[in-house]
């Protein structure tokens, strides 16, 4: 069971990794604009989901890297909501 929130938790970060790179390079997927569509905070839930499943997961490095890259993204996507939410506003 451990190796599936280990599973699980990669899956998490490679999914925010997905639309941190659709929002770099213009990508269009039609499954990443979906989950844009439904929250800004999409990939955000995702890391949070992502370091909780990391916390349950196998001990050792790999759990210890699974919550320090899941943690990293959060920070990365935290500042780029709030450069969105605060940033862009008329004055």
């Amino acid at each position: 069971m451990k190796k599936f929130y280990t599973a699980l938790s990669i899956i998490c970060f490679s999914y925010s990794f997905l639309m941190l790179m659709y929002l770099s390079t213009g990508w269009k997927i039609a499954f990443v604009e979906y989950l844009f569509e439904m929250s800004l905070f999409t990939p955000i839930f995702l890391n949070v989901l992502g370091i909780i499943s990391a916390c349950v997961s196998t001990k050792g490095t790999t759990r210890k890297t699974l919550v320090i890259i899941n943690s990293l993204m959060i920070i990365y996507f935290g500042v780029l909501s709030f450069i969105a939410l605060f940033g862009f506003q008329d004055p």
